[in-house]
């Protein structure tokens, strides 16, 4: 019989299921159960079980098994299973993974597109471009590489100041998404109404799987301003898709830690930084 479970905002379905091959779902938690077994995020049975997103530059589809039918079930909290840590939990990382997990379906499905857009920024200065190239390759718009935004777009138009500020990096995106997709600036100093607008953005996004970017510009850990889009919420985690992976690879933060980094003051332009959210006309 097919695993049934009715799921809430507080719990989770754990399955162990038997698969086709003897191979490991590459996607388990595995705590020490047996090799034709799975476990650690919903499934279903018939279910394509993807490749873990290990490789999250070059995240891949590919299936490794198929769920043939369930061995027992469980209803876990998703609070037991979200890492106790106030500090950076990088993607790669066993509790980075964990996280993954505790997505919804659609959660999961964005996440694993944004994985599969990553790019690393070309130079120290391309962190808005390489933000761009992948807004581009997610929304599956235009092809232009980092270099291509920087020529005919970042300086052309002048959007440089001391880096590529919120307000720029809204002209750019303009520029290169033109009147086929909307393009909107969240900018606020007080972080309680920063972290409502940004739950609310990341719901869309992330619960409802509505096809929105979430750019952020915000004070990076250890100082200077920066972009990156955002490719992961669950509860008070949100995942920074960092551009600059041999600074900081893609990483989950405390969303009231990230929110004080999209709160703080640009002496530049005398402003908060903050985000852009992006999304189809």
């Amino acid at each position: 019989a097919q695993v049934t479970a009715s799921l809430n905002s507080s719990t989770m379905t754990v399955c162990r299921g038997k698969f086709e091959s003897d191979e490991r779902c590459s996607n388990s938690m595995d705590v020490g159960m047996p090799e034709r077994s799975h476990r650690g995020c919903v499934v279903e049975i018939g279910e394509h079980v993807p490749k873990s997103v290990m490789e999250h530059c070059g995240g891949t589809d590919k299936v490794v098994d198929v769920v043939l039918e369930p061995v027992c079930e469980v209803v876990v909290s998703k609070t037991a299973l979200i890492p106790d840590s106030s500090s950076l939990v990088f993607l790669e990382s066993d509790n980075g993974q964990v996280l993954v997990h505790v997505m919804n379906r659609r959660g999961r499905d964005s996440h694993r597109r944004w994985c599969r857009c990553w790019e690393a920024q070309v130079t120290s200065g391309s962190c808005a471009a390489a933000t761009a190239v992948m807004a581009l390759r997610f929304l599956d718009f235009r092809n232009m590489s980092q270099q291509r935004i920087l020529d005919e777009v970042v300086h052309r138009h002048r959007l440089v100041t001391a880096g590529v500020s919120l307000s720029n990096g809204m002209k750019m995106f303009q520029l290169i998404f033109g009147n086929q997709f909307h393009v909107e600036e969240r900018c606020m100093s007080d972080e309680a109404e920063m972290e409502q607008a940004l739950r609310s953005d990341l719901v869309l996004a992330f619960e409802e799987g509505l096809e929105l970017c979430i750019l952020a510009n915000y004070l990076r850990p250890g100082g200077g301003g920066h972009w990156s889009p955002l490719g992961g919420f669950v509860q008070d985690w949100v995942l920074v898709m960092d551009t600059n992976a041999w600074k900081s690879p893609p990483h989950w933060m405390q969303i009231t830690t990230f929110v004080k980094s999209l709160c703080a003051y640009n002496d530049a332009t005398r402003r908060a930084r903050g985000y852009v959210v992006l999304w189809r006309a």
